[in-house]
């Protein structure tokens, strides 16, 4: 397993790469989870993809981009104060340039339930610990 940071000025480069995380996110998301998220040509993206995110990818030795995470600025528009402000207590968030916001986290489905375990304990942390790295 390969961890990678994605900055936007590098999306060229990992272009297949973005492209099955947003495949991903609409099998997860739309197909799994039954979200009302928006999927075109099999790709899940929002706003906020818009924004210079960096994406975290967890990618399996085969290639295959096994796991994901978007990372935002929290000086700049997020999901958690532009479109979930409720779930702040103070209904508004309080940042600082060091702060990032951290979403669309998902984790490819495991192909056979006896990978369950090995997929849902490995790619999670192993992509948390390059999130903090």
């Amino acid at each position: 397993m390969q961890i990678l940071a994605v900055r936007a000025t590098a999306f060229g480069e990992f272009a297949d790469l973005i492209d099955s995380m947003h495949r991903l996110r609409a099998r997860v998301f739309r197909d799994r989870l039954n979200w009302d998220v928006e999927v075109r040509n099999g790709l899940e993206t929002d706003e906020y993809d818009q924004l210079d995110p960096t994406y975290i990818l967890a990618v399996s030795s085969a290639g295959a981009v096994a796991g994901c995470a978007r990372l935002l600025p929290a000086m700049g528009p997020t999901m958690l104060a532009n479109t979930f402000p409720q779930l702040l207590s103070s209904r508004s968030l309080e940042v600082h340039a060091c702060m990032v916001e951290s979403s669309r986290f998902c984790v490819r489905p495991p192909p056979a339930p006896n990978h369950t375990a090995r997929v849902l304990n490995t790619t999670p942390r192993t992509t948390f610990l390059r999130i903090h790295a």
